[in-house]
C-alpha cells in the first residue's frame, strides 16, 4: 500500500499541492459561504492519507546505479524486464491502471487543476441555488466524485528528486482493509499490507540483468542456469555498470 513505500511523502505532496491550489481559488471568491466551501473541501483532503491504495512500481531505467544501490542488497541483485502490454493487461484484470509518474511541477498542477475543474464549479453552483443544506453537507455530497478523481492522479505525483528513476506505477482503486485479497508480511518491525497479483512470464521474451557485483561472471552463470531450469523465455544479461561497493 502506498503509505508503506520508501518515500515518506507519498500522497502528502499531492495533498498539499491540491490544498494550495484550492485555497488559491478560494481567495478569488468574495462570498463568505463560497470561500467556506472551498476551505472545507481543502481540509477534507487530509482524509485521503488513510485510504488503502495499492501501487506497484516499475522503472523505465533498466540499469541505473542509484536503483541498484537503493533497492538491492550490497552483494547485488537482478532486474527483470517486463513487457509493457503484458503488465497493462495483467493489472487491468484486477482494476489497476498503469501510468507514468509525473515529476514536473507544472504538469502536476495541471493534473490537479483538471480535478478541481470538475469539482469546484458544480459545488459553487449548488451553493448559489436555494438550499437547506449547510456548507458541510454540501461538501460531503461532493466528496465521492472529488476523491475518485483525486485518487486517479495523486499516486503518480512524485517529488522531482526521484525523476531519474523514470517510474511507472500500477495503481488500484481504493481497497477496503477487509478485502480478502489483502495479505500481510512482517518487515522492518511492521506488518506491511500487500496485494498479491500473478504475472505470466512465459508467453513473451524478456531480459533479466544481473546487477553490479564483485562476482559478475558467477552471477550471470547462475542466472543462465535458473532461466534454463525454469524454461523461461528470458535473456540473461550482465549490468553495464562496473562493480562498486554498493
Amino acid at each position: 500500500m502506498i503509505q508503506f513505500l520508501n518515500d515518506t511523502q507519498e500522497l502528502q505532496g499531492a495533498i498539499s499541492l491540491c490544498q494550495s491550489l484550492l485555497r488559491r481559488r478560494r481567495d478569488k471568491y468574495e462570498d463568505v459561504h463560497e470561500r467556506e466551501l472551498l476551505e472545507l473541501l481543502a481540509a477534507s483532503l487530509n482524509r485521503v492519507a488513510t485510504v488503502n491504495i495499492c501501487v506497484c512500481s516499475f522503472s523505465a531505467q533498466p540499469d541505473l546505479l542509484s536503483q541498484w544501490r537503493g533497492y538491492c542488497p550490497p552483494e547485488g541483485g537482478y532486474c527483470i524486464g517486463f513487457v509493457g502490454q503484458m503488465l497493462i493487461d495483467s493489472f487491468k484484470s484486477h482494476k489497476f491502471t498503469v501510468l507514468p509518474c509525473v515529476y514536473d511541477e507544472n504538469t502536476k498542477k495541471a493534473l490537479l487543476e483538471d480535478v478541481l475543474d470538475f469539482t469546484v464549479p458544480e459545488l459553487i453552483a449548488k451553493r448559489r441555488r436555494p438550499t437547506y443544506l449547510s456548507s458541510e453537507l454540501l461538501v460531503e455530497g461532493a466528496l465521492e466524485s472529488f476523491f475518485r478523481l483525486f485518487y486517479e492522479v495523486a499516486p503518480i505525483i512524485k517529488d522531482s528528486g526521484f525523476a531519474e528513476e523514470k517510474e511507472w506505477r500500477a495503481v488500484s482503486a481504493p481497497i477496503p482493509a477487509t478485502d480478502p485479497r489483502i495479505s500481510y508480511r512482517p518487515q522492518g518491525g511492521l506488518l506491511k499490507p500487500y496485494y498479491e497479483l500473478p504475472l505470466n512470464l512465459r508467453d513473451q521474451p524478456f531480459p533479466i540483468i544481473a546487477g553490479p557485483t564483485p562476482h559478475k561472471d558467477l552471477a550471470l552463470k547462475s542466472l543462465v542456469t535458473v532461466v534454463a531450469k525454469n524454461q523461461l523465455p528470458a535473456t540473461p544479461q550482465p549490468s553495464r555498470i562496473p562493480f562498486r561497493n554498493l
